[in-house]
């Protein structure tokens, strides 16, 4: 085990988040995962199932003198987001995550630390595992690809979630039992653009890279009330003011990796005259001292980084045209991002989009397309319907194909729910305070279980984890150990 893990409680998840940390389990590689559960079930003489999809489910039989109890199925998602700080090397496909431990957090080194769902993963192992344990007939279901298109909860086999109760180990809060949560649309918008042989061609000219860096990103759902910036409005910012002030050509342009991430980084290449060069870099200077005033507050690491490749002259760069320039930006610039509208009864986020990712690099004697990606979410099916069609209309207008990528339902809480009962009931026992009892501004798979067994009753948990789908993300130790009681103590009661 890693000697940052050595001595936490409780001891048994941290072995298990140590083993799991080490096995590549990016969204649609989650092969080596599926053959660790499947190792773990055969070792411990538990029996097991995998499904048409990848989704394991692992059965332990009760205690003595629970036998007929109801059925709790624990359920995690074995895939986790894979980003990573632009400086930082390493392999998702192959490396293990380098975690660390720094004042009560467990974090990693550069990357995302996985414990979104890892530690849900870990917390379910180790009650499969402990034959100490006094519970009902139990099972651990282990799903695949949620952080992409809920693939796994989508097409899972409809026995997997035939029982009474089940505990999704998937929300950021210890203070909140989650009986709730948004739909979302994904999609992936194709900008079909011209390019051309740069005009600068004759003259003596600079190659500017402007990247927008040090924002907190994070999930954008669970964080997109946060006031966290988007890179790729930012530097959609900064590219506009540019164009009203001075004549420059781009030659590429990205940012952000995932639709369900909140983008931490951006750039783009320009190409600029030389007598201009020092202008156009002072201008973006003035640009990021605005910004950073503005968002300072929230966004205290912000910054614009500016790199000058040698003087070129009498080369043949490939650009896009003035006209799919304007257009792009434009369409970026009037692209809406972020919080859409509030639940005024429960004081939370209703609707919001996330601008996720832009990808652009030009290959000469090519087809041009700039992929956009996007999330739009909301806990009420009509309003996700209609910024839908709101947003549809919009990229309509400027020729962009769309390619609807997923859609997930909203989970609807039950009017009652004994399971949440249950678990209000033993966290007042157990922390002498009560929980609060939320629908979250994320997509969890319960809204799809509840397509395949209606009578289910759901609830969702989970200990302190911040900055999810970033390299800052981190769990709380203390915490892991708060969540991991409130289980052993519903179960107990169940």
């Amino acid at each position: 085990m890693d000697k940052c893990l050595t001595g936490l409680k409780p001891q048994i998840v941290w072995k298990f988040f140590d083993e799991i940390r080490k096995i590549p389990r990016g969204s649609g590689n989650e092969q080596g995962m599926i053959e660790y559960l499947i190792r773990f079930a055969t070792k411990n003489h538990l029996s097991y199932k995998k499904d048409k999809i990848g989704n394991i489910l692992i059965s332990k039989k009760a205690s003595v003198g629970k036998e007929k109890a109801k059925k709790v199925i624990l359920q995690s998602h074995i895939d986790m987001v894979c980003e990573k700080n632009a400086d930082v090397k390493f392999d998702f496909l192959k490396d293990a995550i380098n975690i660390q431990k720094k004042a009560g957090w467990i974090s990693a080194k550069g990357t995302t630390l996985g414990a979104d769902d890892g530690i849900g993963v870990a917390m379910s192992l180790a009650i499969l595992y402990d034959k100490k344990l006094f519970h009902g007939p139990m099972e651990g279901l282990f799903t695949v690809s949620e952080e992409t298109n809920l693939s796994g909860a989508r097409e899972i086999c409809p026995s997997f979630i035939d029982a009474d109760y089940l505990i999704n180990i998937d929300i950021a809060n210890d203070k909140e039992i989650c009986i709730g949560c948004a739909g979302g649309e994904e999609f992936i918008f194709n900008f079909k653009i011209r390019t051309e042989t740069s005009k600068l061609k004759n003259d003596a000219y600079y190659s500017l890279c402007v990247s927008v860096k040090g924002l907190l990103g994070g999930h954008s759902g669970e964080d997109i009330n946060k006031n966290r910036s988007n890179a790729i409005k930012l530097l959609t910012e900064t590219l506009v003011v540019l164009q009203n002030k001075y004549d420059y050509e781009l030659e590429n342009i990205n940012g952000g990796d995932k639709r369900n991430a909140i983008p931490r980084e951006a750039s783009c290449k320009i190409l600029v005259i030389k007598k201009e060069a020092e202008n156009i870099i002072s201008e973006i200077k003035n640009i990021e001292k605005k910004i950073k005033k503005e968002i300072k507050k929230y966004e205290p690491k912000f910054e614009i980084l500016i790199s000058r490749q040698n003087e070129q002259k009498n080369t043949e760069e490939v650009v896009l045209s003035e006209q799919s320039k304007k257009q792009i930006l434009r369409f970026l610039l009037l692209y809406p991002n972020g919080i859409m509208e509030l639940d005024k009864k429960l004081n939370c986020v209703k609707t919001s989009i996330n601008l996720g990712a832009i990808n652009l690099t030009l290959v000469k004697n090519k087809t041009q397309i700039i992929q956009i990606g996007t999330l739009l979410r909301s806990t009420n099916q009509k309003s996700l319907d209609t910024l839908a069609r709101k947003i549809t209309s919009l990229v309509k207008k400027f020729n962009i194909k769309i390619e609807h990528f997923t859609s997930f339902p909203p989970w609807s809480a039950k009017t009652h729910s004994r399971l949440s009962e249950i678990m209000k009931k033993e966290y007042v026992a157990k922390f002498k305070s009560a929980p609060k009892v939320i629908t979250i501004h994320a997509g969890l798979e319960p809204a799809l279980f509840t397509l395949k067994n209606r009578k289910l009753d759901m609830v969702s948990i989970g200990p302190n984890t911040e900055n999810l789908h970033s390299p800052s993300e981190r769990v709380s130790i203390k915490s892991t150990q708060k969540t991991y009681n409130l289980l052993l103590e519903t179960l107990k009661e169940i």
